[in-house]
């Protein structure tokens, strides 16, 4: 599997991390506001009130429309709800290489963010995650970029 090391320096890293939260706790929010009465309520319905409730950019809001989505309908027999940590989806093109770097909506606004490249690049390929939607997911404090598909 491809995964894509994030290199971000201190305001980065928190820009990240908020990113992974506020999507979260947004979709925890949502599913909480429509538990119970998701039937009689429409898709619509919960993006207005993500609208309202969200100061994320509208890419991170959409995914916590759709993560409350799925917990309100997909799985419905068991209670859902996200840690502050969990992986985030970005739609394709959303994530773009820059020479060296990704440059990515975040929680924070737009961050250009170095990535770890392999000795030699990525043996002309250009960026393996092109082209692709992407989660952005932490492990033991480190930020990675995989493939969503």
């Amino acid at each position: 599997m491809i995964e894509i090391e994030l290199l971000p320096v201190d305001e980065q890293e928190s820009a990240l991390g908020s990113t992974l939260s506020g999507v979260n706790h947004l979709a925890n929010a949502l599913i909480a506001r429509f538990e119970g009465k998701y039937g009689t309520s429409s898709l619509k319905d919960l993006r207005a009130a993500a609208r309202e409730q969200s100061k994320l950019p509208p890419v991170l809001t959409a995914e916590a429309v759709r993560k409350a989505h799925d917990a309100l309908i997909l799985v419905a027999k068991k209670k859902t709800r996200y840690t502050a940590r969990q992986a985030v989806n970005y739609p394709e093109g959303k994530v773009v290489w820059k020479s060296g770097k990704v440059a990515m909506p975040t929680a924070k606004g737009n961050r250009s963010i170095p990535v770890r490249q392999p000795p030699g690049g990525w043996g002309g390929v250009g960026f393996p995650l092109d082209g692709h939607a992407v989660q952005l997911v932490e492990r033991a404090g480190r930020y990675f970029l995989i493939p969503a598909d």
